[in-house]
């Protein structure tokens, strides 16, 4: 289901004339792999200004549509 949600929103980006950007937390192993297999591109990395479960502070990835 989550790659097809993907697929839509992409789509929907591109009949806008724009790319979807998405973030995940770097904890976020499973969607980070889904995203790549699809072809979305990591941008940017770093600091989110929130705070995970343990206290750590949250990183997170950016990536925009193929």
């Amino acid at each position: 289901m989550g790659s097809q949600l993907l697929t839509a929103a992409a789509h929907m980006a591109v009949d806008r004339g724009q790319r979807a950007v998405l973030t995940v937390s770097s904890d976020g192993a499973a969607a980070i792999a889904m995203w790549e297999r699809r072809g979305w591109r990591q941008v940017h990395t770093g600091p989110d200004g929130w705070r995970t479960a343990d206290g750590r502070e949250a990183r997170v990835h950016y990536y925009v549509s193929p």
